[in-house]
């Protein structure tokens, strides 16, 4: 994404800082999904991005959020309720990829030979952006 982002110019918000993860209180009650603080930072740090380039114009939009978080009880209800809905809508397509995932990552992680999933992507990409006659993504610097 990196490599991407320099190549065509993109703005590339780097979310998946620790201190962004961490920060539960920028995740919805499934931590999959941003809660409002969560979407507002973004919000924020795409406009300083932006701006940092030229093309944000205004106010940036403020990190706080407008409305109090749901409580702990209406938290639970949501993942319940609306959650448990989610996933079993999506778990004949979704579910069995995320286990495949994580069975073969873990296989590899187990065996020393993480390094192999980094050089599956890489052919991946390079194959795939090949199919569509894009040029070749340059590896990041470690």
């Amino acid at each position: 994404m990196h490599a991407l982002s320099a190549r065509y110019g993109a703005v590339h918000l780097y979310a998946s800082d620790p201190s962004w993860v961490r920060d539960r209180s920028l995740w919805s009650v499934d931590r999959l999904h941003p809660a409002e603080r969560g979407h507002r930072k973004a919000a924020a740090g795409f406009h300083r991005l932006l701006a940092d380039r030229g093309p944000a114009t205004g106010r940036p939009p403020g990190e706080e959020p407008l409305l109090p978080p749901p409580g702990r009880a209406a938290s639970a209800a949501r993942l319940a309720t609306r959650g448990t809905g989610r996933l079993v809508r999506r778990g004949d397509d979704l579910l069995p990829q995320l286990l495949r995932l994580a069975a073969g990552e873990t296989v590899h992680a187990a065996r020393g030979t993480a390094d192999a999933l980094d050089r599956e992507a890489a052919h991946a990409l390079a194959a795939a952006l090949a199919s569509v006659g894009a040029p070749e993504v340059p590896r990041p610097v470690p």
